[in-house]
């Protein structure tokens, strides 16, 4: 290894491009653990599961016709496929 490279994760890499400093303890510490900003303005979580909002309801409305954007009023149960998904991104909750 020369002087400008590193040891980090496994692999040599520049010494800009390694992420934490095995020089000193406190960068060693495990980083905490954040809610998903986006996946927490779009889902809440209830008793049963995660309820979500429906699509194709924010702008560009006016050629929509009243049936459809009375349609798509309300929210309704993500699928079960997706709850491990959502669980992960919303793990701080």
């Amino acid at each position: 290894m020369t002087s400008e490279s590193l040891e980090c994760f496994g692999y040599t890499t520049k010494k800009s491009a390694c992420f934490y400093k095995y020089s000193n303890a406190e960068y060693l510490t495990m980083p905490k653990a954040k809610v998903h900003s986006g996946a927490a303005k779009r889902f809440k979580k209830t008793a049963g599961g995660y309820k979500r909002k429906s699509a194709h309801k924010s702008h560009i409305l006016t050629k929509m016709t009243t049936k459809r954007k009375r349609q798509l009023r309300g929210t309704s149960m993500i699928d079960a496929s997706d709850k491990i998904l959502i669980d992960r991104m919303l793990r701080a909750n």
